[in-house]
């Protein structure tokens, strides 16, 4: 029997020829493909590899360094009923369960589902609400590090289906109906300071929120830029009202605070991530590292019965 529900999956692409193929021969069972070239100089090549895929391929968005604008410019495109927001860089596993979890979500009235993301390159898992009604109401929003204004709920498989609101233990996010997997795009070595340059700009320009805060240190940790790290989530951690995230943070924290051998703050750093999540895996590892011997050893004995339950990044590696 025909399903009655229309999915479209809407892509936003520039200088994916490398990538989109992959990603978009796993959704190829989708009743719509969106894609959105927001300007490829690369010969033709993204936009031929679509258009092998779709009819619906636009070129008519002129890049603003802005993520949320190009993403609400792009769902402005789509029919369907119900939107799957994919990168170039990422792929469905089984896009069967696509389908089966929006039946589910239009049976019990839900508008935003979290689909489960692994990381292509450490296995790193997380959470994030990219499976949503086709509503006027639903949009994207910030420059970078984008996300929709409806919360998402995952819809995972446990002897039948159930759900749950986020954060969710690593034993649900892995019995998640939909995965993806993402990787990393080299488009982004054209512009590997993108990210930053928009989170520094929505700072600059007062504009940056709690999120834009928080990415922006952590922008500023994979550079090593230590102190510029610690000031930036010193502020965010003041106004932040999501205690997984604020956690990370306060680890991100403890290890600038190491890396620039100030041992205290970085023990008091990560003892506030362990007080607002007692659960965190990564951060009592982390302070059995920075203890001495027996003071570590007993660290380590509580990492081991963590559950890693309400952790915003469940990094495996």
């Amino acid at each position: 029997m025909e399903n009655k529900i229309k999915i479209s999956v809407v892509m936003i692409a520039k200088n994916e020829m490398e990538h989109i193929s992959r990603a978009l021969e796993s959704v190829k069972d989708t009743d719509e493909i969106i894609v959105c070239d927001t300007g490829s100089t690369d010969g033709g090549g993204t936009v031929t590899i679509a258009k092998q895929f779709t009819d619906k391929v636009y070129e008519d968005y002129k890049w603003e360094d802005s993520f949320c604008k190009a993403r609400n410019h792009a769902k402005s495109k789509a029919t369907g009923d119900w939107i799957l927001s994919l990168d170039c860089d990422e792929f469905i596993h089984d896009f069967s369960k696509v389908r089966e979890t929006v039946d589910e979500a239009e049976r019990m009235g839900i508008q935003s589902v979290d689909i489960l993301q692994i990381s292509e390159s450490d296995g790193q898992l997380n959470t994030f609400p990219r499976l949503f009604k086709n509503s006027p109401g639903i949009t994207w929003h910030g420059d970078a590090h984008n996300y929709i204004n409806v919360l998402g709920t995952l819809i995972y498989d446990d002897n039948g289906i159930k759900t749950a609101n986020a954060p969710y233990t690593k034993q649900q996010q892995e019995k998640s109906l939909v995965k993806l997997t993402y990787g990393y795009s080299l488009a982004h070595l054209s512009d590997p300071d993108r990210t930053l340059r928009i989170l520094e700009k929505c700072a600059n320009d007062g504009r940056a929120g709690a999120r834009e805060l928080y990415y922006l240190g952590r922008e500023y940790y994979y550079r090593q830029r230590y102190s510029e790290c610690t000031a930036v989530l010193g502020r965010y951690v003041q106004i932040s009202r999501f205690p997984a995230e604020k956690s990370d943070a306060f680890l991100m924290m403890a290890r600038c605070y190491w890396g620039m051998r100030m041992s205290s703050d970085a023990r008091d750093a990560c003892a506030q991530a362990i007080i607002i999540n007692p659960d965190f895996k990564e951060a009592l590892l982390f302070m059995s590292e920075l203890s001495w011997p027996r003071q570590g050893a007993r660290w380590k004995s509580f990492s081991d019965i963590a559950t890693n339950e309400d952790v915003l990044f469940v990094r495996t590696k």
